[in-house]
């Protein structure tokens, strides 16, 4: 007999706002691409602060907190957002590669969505020392009964590391973002593991319909 989980699932209040920070910032500093982003933890840290303080309180969006209840932990997150708007594709993208994986992102939704309403998988990060616990199962499953409840399609951008999970849970990938990072990495790039890194673009339909 499988084990019950030992970890409970809660909505995110503002006091959550530095451990998400902190789990952030230690997944981030892990995944080759994502770090690229940031020049120093330190502005990690800050920039993910800044967004959580400007999202938590907005409708529109939905944080989730997974707590171990051993050792009362937030280990993971995961956020969504519901968009009912058409992207606009063209507008100021910051510089770099945030950048322009979020403008490649926005093409795609443009693309994909028609407009229609529908959900975006944000965040989903998962502390290493709890990995493989099925807490980023259980964060996918929470959004996947909100959007399966709402008739929306959920659509997200998947890292190496994610992708094996979105695609056991549910999710198709639409197309492939490919990217060298050696031509994003400033200053000498030797033995640092910079190469092709693929990120996939996906979507989970609600679960009587398919992709077209």
């Amino acid at each position: 007999m499988s084990q019950p989980p030992t970890f409970s699932l809660a909505p995110v209040g503002r006091q959550d706002i530095p451990q998400l920070a902190q789990i952030y910032t230690l997944v981030t500093l892990l995944d080759n691409a994502l770090k690229l982003n940031y020049p120093t933890p330190t502005l990690c840290t800050q920039s993910i602060t800044t967004l959580l303080q400007t999202q938590l309180g907005d409708p529109a969006w939905l944080h989730i907190k997974v707590v171990d209840e051993a050792t009362n932990t937030v280990a993971a997150w995961a956020s969504w957002v519901t968009v009912a708007e058409t992207v606009k594709v063209g507008e100021e993208y910051a510089k770099g590669l945030d950048g322009y994986v979020q403008q490649e992102m926005d093409k795609m939704l443009v693309e994909w969505t028609k407009g229609e309403r529908y959900m975006r998988c944000k965040a989903c990060f998962v502390l290493p020392e709890f990995q493989g616990r099925g807490m980023g199962k259980a964060l996918v499953g929470c959004g996947n009964e909100i959007a399966d409840r709402e008739r929306l399609p959920i659509f997200l951008l998947a890292s190496p590391v994610g992708f094996p999970l979105y695609q056991k849970y549910g999710f198709q990938t639409l197309q492939d973002l490919d990217i060298d990072l050696k031509e994003w990495v400033k200053g000498d790039s030797d033995n640092k593991g910079y190469r092709n890194y693929r990120f996939r673009f996906m979507v989970k339909l609600p679960s009587d319909t398919s992709v077209r």
